[in-house]
This record gives structure tokens, sequence and C-alpha cells, in this order.
């Protein structure tokens, strides 16, 4: 114990030494526009040992066991000379190579003078190849540490890959891409432009990369400049490059972030990297394995684990990942990428990122990393290739005189300022003129400085009949793709702005646009693209449509467009949301005539044909996920309730849409045993609101979701609170399930909505333990009649205490709180106790909770009390009046009409918990007029 911890203390030793260097480092980089590049190396190096000692440290404190105790004597580690000693030794020597850095920016320039580094500069290269040489001993020492792990993991590994079918390794690549993110590589290589980014190939900074040199490229830029272009342009040159090498086993794979994702692609870009190089390695490891098995979904440890356990089956993997800025959140994504960079499990990746220049991914890039800025002239020649390119072959433009379009190409490449998206746009712009040279000179003379002019001059000169068209279309856009994180097919889209204009200025129902109208108009705002169904086997395309750029989106939501003459077009995000989440609810429930059945022709297709049934769905996911937004605003809740209320014309549509989505999507909207849109109205209630109430309920008892639940949650509470609750406890609830065929005993009950929630338990508590019961218990328990509740609770109570309190506790149980609002445990008026039901139905906790509350251990019901009708669920229990609860618990004869499609104790019934019910009772003074007897217990 107490040598390691002398070796843990000389690590500490050489870790304080190496921040102290890194701050250094950074200082001078950062104040310095020339600091020399040997200074990025010793930063790199420096803070790479740090990791390697920080893992070491970390072995060392756990233990580690035989093979740490051989490995740190086959590699002398610690020892006189050892590499610790000389890490220790040569960072010190670092060290003392710069002077103490100054505060006071007005003594930078003398401090590097101190720094002399002209003279320093052998030296310090040195000392660097000393300390990689050190590193890579620690190093390949923790390496061959875990090589015996690893040769296991690999095995496991190549048995896993053997016992799979081909089919079971599909469905586990499937599995994997949670987020796909090819279709935005092939719309960034549509848009490049021969010729350009071959500067960046020629760069040392690439040519190191590729050989290895350097773990970390971090390419950096301003909006529009081009990154994701060039990174498509790079990534195809790395393929070829792997392609054609024969005596390395090197591989590669991309991942494109993207605003429109709103997530943090940390785990989605692990998936999808695993993904690729499972599927180029042909296996399968162990690690995600197990995790598919068990249903679970992968932490970023456990995706980070499989991605170290399948570099194994390579010796280099070229990782691309582009625009971190569009992750959002990314704090995960910026610690993934500095495990990837830093972390010796992972020195076979070579990682190229893109992003802009935000503070947080410049901290996290600074140290890993070799920037290489895209502010340089070679991008301003790429520009200038891609607008003479697009000039002269411009279906409009190519026709212009020679002389006119030098002088595009002059005005626009001077004038773009690294932003390729400038440029595109200013063409855009100009193919609109007439082709007047006076006209054409006089919009070049005032082309926009800025993006954000740009698009607001786009704006200012869209023609008036169509400025309805080009804002619906851009807040489409953005809806789909927040609502359902995919693009908006075209088809759809111009429904979607069909519908929206006629509901905002019915004047213009003439009005008919097509695809070309929607891209000629929208112009450099928009892109379609051509997408493709998800399943391998299928050949269905069609096109979708997306903004054009992450810019685009960026001035529609910013301050800046409120003040602008654009303001028009202005989306405010929460505001969008509302309004189209009202036209689709105003689609959905005055529309009864649609044919449901056409709906869903192909299950695999990630789009819908027409704007109803889009709406009727839409709706739905809106609900599972923004109830809040609805429920504050009350013409949205009054279209809620209207939607759900199955008296309503529309309900059969849209219960059939919903029915036919799930079952061709294999999609389900309730996680529960049976859906809201199968109950059936015998009589329409009494009171308004009751059946919605009902509807939101049935559905919220099966959810397990906890963000669906408070979202479902929100809008329950609103619709509750418009219900009169004295109206509401004396409205008949009078329904039948149409699924018999699934739940035979649930195909009518008559009752209250309590003693209906109450009934209905055993499907909440599977998941959720009387979720929609205990939503009334606590927003409306003053209408609740606690004795005649108890009754209705007590048949599915078992479930609830099987499932969930099966050690007794009282905290959460339904049953107990009615208990403490007062319900009689006796329940006088009725033929038969709480009591007996309770024992009956094999219910320890029940039995207890009564007992504790009172009741009669003796009683066999009220001689003169209500007995339940034969179509009442509870009339299976009417044969016990007159027996005494000992009497019931002993004889074999058990209950074999199952409570609500139920076994009453669902299996859990046994002579054990028979003996407990039986001691309890004659603890609390039970006595019988049969003689005890042991029988064989039966099952429900």
């Amino acid at each position: 114990m107490a040598e390691a911890i002398g070796l843990v203390a000389n690590i500490i030793a050489v870790i304080q030494i190496s921040e102290t260097v890194i701050k250094v480092c950074k200082f001078y980089i950062e104040s310095l526009h020339d600091a020399p590049s040997d200074l990025r190396a010793i930063l790199i190096e420096t803070s790479a040992l740090k990791t390697i000692l920080e893992n070491l440290q970390f072995l060392l404190k756990c233990g580690g066991g035989d093979g740490l105790s051989k490995m740190l004597d086959t590699y002398n580690l610690f020892g006189v000379e050892g590499p610790i000693e000389g890490c220790q030794r040569t960072v010190g020597k670092i060290e003392r190579l710069f002077p103490t850095p100054t505060s006071s920016s007005s003594k930078i320039r003398s401090a590097y003078a101190a720094l002399g580094w002209p003279l320093k500069e052998s030296k310090a290269r040195k000392l660097l190849t000393e300390l990689v040489q050190y590193k890579t001993t620690i190093n390949l020492a923790i390496d061959t540490d875990s090589s015996q792990d690893i040769k296991e993991i690999k095995k496991k590994t190549i048995e896993m890959h053997a016992i799979l079918t081909e089919s079971q390794r599909n469905e586990i690549y499937q599995w994997l891409s949670t987020t796909d993110p090819s279709p935005l590589h092939h719309r960034a290589m549509d848009q490049y432009e021969p010729q350009t980014g071959d500067w960046m190939l020629r760069s040392p900074e690439w040519r190191d990369w590729i050989d290895g040199k350097n773990r970390c490229l971090w390419i950096h830029g301003i909006p529009g400049a081009g990154k994701t272009v060039l990174v498509s342009h790079l990534i195809e040159n790395v393929k070829y490059l792997c392609q054609n090498r024969r005596t390395k086993r090197c591989t590669y794979a991309y991942y494109y972030c993207y605003f429109g994702h709103n997530q943090d692609e940390a785990a989605p870009f692990l998936r999808w990297a695993l993904n690729r190089l499972c599927r180029e390695a042909e296996t399968i490891p162990a690690a995600i394995y197990n995790i598919v098995r068990k249903g679970e979904q992968p932490s970023v440890v456990d995706l980070l684990n499989a991605l170290e356990s399948v570099l194994d089956e390579f010796d280099m993997v070229y990782l691309f990942l582009d625009a971190i800025d569009e992750s959002m959140p990314r704090k995960d994504l910026l610690k993934v990428l500095r495990d990837l960079s830093t972390d010796s499990r992972f020195e076979k990746i070579q990682l190229l990122a893109t992003s802009r220049q935000y503070l947080d991914i410049e901290e996290t890039m600074q140290d890993i990393s070799v920037p290489v800025s895209m502010s340089n002239p070679l991008l301003d020649e790429d520009i200038r290739l891609y607008v003479r390119a697009r000039v002269d072959t411009h279906p409009r433009l190519k026709g212009w005189s020679v002389q006119i379009r030098d002088e595009v190409v002059e005005a626009l490449s001077n004038g773009a300022k690294g932003m390729f998206r400038w440029a595109v746009c200013q063409i855009d712009a100009l193919q609109r003129l007439k082709p007047q040279s006076h006209i054409v000179r006089n919009a070049l003379k005032n082309l926009p400085r800025t993006l954000d002019e740009t698009y607001e001059r786009i704006f200012m000169v869209v023609p008036n009949e169509d400025r309805l068209l080009v804002r619906f279309a851009l807040q489409w856009i953005w809806f789909h793709k927040w609502l359902r994180r995919n693009d908006i097919s075209v088809h759809l889209l111009l429904q979607a702005i069909e519908h929206c204009i006629l509901e905002s200025d019915p004047s213009k129902m003439e009005l008919c646009y097509n695809q070309d109208a929607l891209r000629d108009i929208c112009g450099c705002l928009i892109m379609v693209t051509k997408s493709r169904s998800r399943r391998s086997d299928s050949e269905d395309s069609y096109d979708t449509v997306s903004f054009a750029h992450y810019t685009v989106k960026e001035f529609l939501d910013s301050s800046r467009i409120l003040t602008s003459p654009a303001n028009f077009f202005a989306m405010k995000e929460k505001d969008t949301k509302l309004a189209l989440m009202r036209a689709t609810l105003l689609e959905v429930t005055r529309n009864p005539e649609y044919d449901t059945w056409r709906v869903f022709v192909k299950p695999e297709r990630a789009h819908f044909r027409e704007f109803n049934p889009f709406c009727n769905v839409a709706v739905m996911w809106y609900l599972e996920n923004n109830g809040e937004d609805l429920a504050e605003d009350t013409s949205l809740l009054d279209l809620i309730s209207k939607l759900l209320d199955t008296s309503q014309p529309h309900f059969q549509r849209f219960a059939n849409i919903l029915e036919n989505y799930e079952s061709t999507n294999g999609a389900t909207f309730t996680n529960g045993s049976f859906d809201f849109w199968d109950i059936k109205w015998n009589n329409p209630p009494s009171t308004s609101g009751v059946a919605p109430l009902l509807s939101l309920l049935t559905w919220f008892g099966g959810l397990r979701d906890k963000d669906t639940i408070a979202s479902v949650t929100e809008v329950a509470k609103k619709i509750l609170e418009k219900i009169d609750t004295r109206a509401l406890s004396e409205s008949v609830v009078d329904i039948r399930n149409t699924k018999i065929e699934q739940n035979p005993s649930n195909d009518a009950f008559r009752g209250s909505i309590v003693e209906y929630l109450a009934r209905r338990g055993y499907v909440e508590s599977y998941y959720g333990a009387h979720k929609a019961f205990w939503f009334l218990m606590e927003h409306a328990a003053d209408f609740i009649d606690p004795s005649k509740t108890l009754l209705a609770l007590l048949a599915s109570h078992i479930q609830c205490s099987a499932h969930h309190w099966g050690d007794g506790s009282s905290e959460k149980c339904p049953l107990a709180r009615m208990l403490k609002l007062g319900a009689s445990a006796n329940a006088p008026g009725y033929k038969v106790t709480p009591l007996q039901i309770a024992v009956k139905c094999r219910d320890f906790n029940g039995v207890k909770f009564l007992l504790e509350a009172g009741a009669d251990v003796n009683g066999t019901g009220d001689c003169e009390g209500v007995e339940w009708n034969a179509d009442s669920y509870l009339s299976i229990f009417n044969h016990l009046h007159g027996m005494r609860p000992l009497e019931i618990v002993r004889p074999v004869e058990i209950l074999s009409t199952t409570v609500d499609g139920f076994s009453a104790a669902r299996g859990c019934w046994n002579v054990e918990l028979e003996t407990k019910i039986q001691q309890i009772l004659i603890q609390y003074g039970a006595t019988s007029d049969i003689p005890a007897t042991t029988t064989k217990s039966a099952t429900f």
C-alpha cells in the first residue's frame, strides 16, 4: 500500500509540472499571432502525456492486480532512469525554457523577446523527442498490461460474429445508426466545385495528419465559409486513399452534425462510426451485442469501449466530424473529441473536425489539435473558381456578355470575404435580374456587405402575392424537422402551404403551386434533395426540402430580423410551434370524410403522402412532448378537447389513422395494454369534457417516459379545471372496448370515471402503478367517494402490490390512500365487504391495510346491502356474501373467473401466501365455522 502511494506521488509530481508547461504554452500561443509552431507541438505532446499519466494514476489507485505489477517490473517505469523519472526531468527542463508569463499586455512582446526562441529551438526539439520516447514507453506498458484483455475481447467478438446470422447482424447495424449522416454528405458533394479545396490537400498540416504525425486536425472558419463542402471533398480523397492502401488495414468514417437534429451529437456520432467500422470489419463487438440483448440504450462510455474493441481490426482509422458547433448541446461531444485525440486506446484514430470558432470549442480543440484556419488567400481563390464556374454554366447567366460575366466574377470574388454562402446568394439574386448591362452593373455596385443584409434583401424582393408562401414554407420546413428530425417531403410541404394560405386568406383559393414554383420563389433559401427509404431493399425515393444553410434559420430566429424591414418572415420558435399546431388540429377536427385506409401504403416510408394523415399523427407527437405549450393556450386546449372526444364525427377517422400508423410503422403511442381510441361510448356522457378527459387518462395510464407523462399531465390538469367536479362525480361512464379479442372481459363498463380508472389499475400498474387514478386523487380528490372507490380498487390492487409494493409499503399505495381519505374499511351498504374481496384475490397487502384500518375480520357483508348487477365486473364477488374471510381463504376452490382479463393474483398466489393471509386474519381475531384444512393450492 505504501509503495503504491509513493508511485502515485511520483506521477502527481510530473502531472503538476505538465500542467504548468501547458498553461505557459497556451499563454504564448494565445498572446502571439506568430508564436513558434514548436510551442503547439509541446502543448499537444505534454497534454497527451498528462492524460496517460492520469490513467496510470487511476490504475495504481485501483490496485491493478498481478498484471500491473508485472508491467511495472518489465518496463522499469519507476526505476532509476526509468520513463517516469525521465518524464519528470525532461518536462522540468522544458518548463525552464520559458520565462514566467506576465498578465500585462504591454509586456507580452518583451516576454517573447525574453523567450529567445530562435536560440532555444534546437534544444526544445531535442527535449520534445525525449519526451515522446518516454511517453511512448509508458503507453506501451499500459497497452501491454491490457493486451490479454484485448485478446479475450477479440476472441469473444469473433465468437459473437460466428453465432449471429446475417439478418441479426443487419438488425444490430440498423440499431446502431440512429442518425444517418450520408444524405448530408451527398448533399455537400453535390455542391462541390472541382479543384476547390485542393489547397488543403497540399498543406503540411494535412500531410502530417495523413501520415499519423498529429492525431487531430481542427478546421475552423466563419459562417458560410464552405467548411461542410470542404470536408466532403477531404472525405472523398481519404476514401480513395484507403481503397488503394494495400499494405495497411486502413478505413474511414464520417459524421455531419446538423442543427436540425436538435441533439447532443456525441452518442449518434459514435454509433454511426461503430456502424461503419463494424460493417467494414464484419464484426460485432461483444459489448454492443450485450447492450442490444438487454434492450438498453448505450451510454457514451459503452460506445467508447465498443469502439476500442473494434479498432483492433484496423491499423488506421480516419474519422471526420463536421460542424461541431451545430451540436445542441455539445458538452458530451467535446469530451468525446478530447478522449479520441488523447486517450492511448484510440491512437489508431486520426480525427479531423470542423466548426466555427466558438469559445467552448476553441478551449477544447486548442489543447488537442493542430488548427487550420479557413481565413486565408487560398480560400479566396476557391471562391473565385466557384463563381467563375457557376456564372459560365448557369442557364440564365451564361448568355451574358463575356465582359459582364468577368465583372460579376470580380465583384463577387472580392465581396465574398471568405464566404461561399454569400457568393451563392448573390448569384441567385443576379440571375433574377433583367439581362441588361446597366441593371447588372448597378446591382454589382450595391452588393450587400454581410449575410444578414443579403437575407434581408432576399426577403424584401419577394413579390407580395408570394410572401405567404415563403413564410409558411420556411415555417413548415423548420417545424417538421423539429418534430420528426427528418426533412419534409415536397408533396407534403406544398399541401401544408396551401392549407395555411387558405386559412390565412381564403381569397387565394385559386393559387396553385408546384415544386418548380416553390424552388423558383424561395431560391437560395431552400434546398431540394432526393431522399431514399432507410430500408436497404427498397427503391422508394422522394424529394425533400430543407434550409439551404444553417445561417438561414439563424437569421429567421434572430433578434436582428425583428428590427428589419423583413420582420414579416421572422420565425420565433414557440410562436411557430403553436401556430402550426393550431393548423394541424383544425385540419384533424373538421375533415371527417378522408379515406384513412390509403394513408400508409408503404410502412418503410419516412414521410407522409398527404397532409391530413400527417396532422393526425403530428398532434400525438406534439402532445407527447409539448403539452405544457398546449395547456397555456386556451384555443389549442379547446381543440385538443375536441380532438379526444370520442363522440365527435372526426374521431373514428382519427382512430383509424393512428391504428394504421402503429400497425405499419411498428410504433406505439401508449406503451400500455390498449389504446384510448378503442373505447366506444354506449351513451355519451352528460357532462362536457368527460369524454376527452377519459381518453387522455386512459392513454396517460400506459405511458412510461417521464417527459411524456409530465407533458400529458399538464393538458389533463387544464381539461379537468374546465369540468364541474360535482357533475364529473355524477357522470356515468358507459363504454365498451372494441378489441374484445384482446381483452374479453374489458368489453363493457358502466360506473363513474373514478371507478373506471380504479378498475383498470392493473393495466397501468404493470408500467406505472395506477398513474391515471393517482392523477385524479391529486387533482380532484374533493369529488371522490373514498368508500365506493375502495371496492373498485380492490379487484386490481393485487397487481399494484405484486409489482411495486411487495414489501408492504403504503407510501404510494392507492388503497392505503383511500383509507387515509376516510374510506370505511367495511364499506357498509354492500352485500360484500372489502376484506372479503381482498382475501378472495389473495391480496396480502390489501388484507393487511384493511385490518390495520379497522376492517371487521369476521364480517360477512350487509344483508340488506347492494348486490352488483350481472353486467358489473364486481359481480364475480357476489357469491362471497355470508362467508367469513377465514372461510374464503381456506377452501381449495379458487376464484376461477379472472378479474379484468387477468387472474386476480397473476400467478402470485401460493401455499406460503395463503398461510400468511390465514395467520394475519387469526392474529386479528378471525374465526370460522369450518375446520382448518391443509390443501394443495391452486393458482388463479
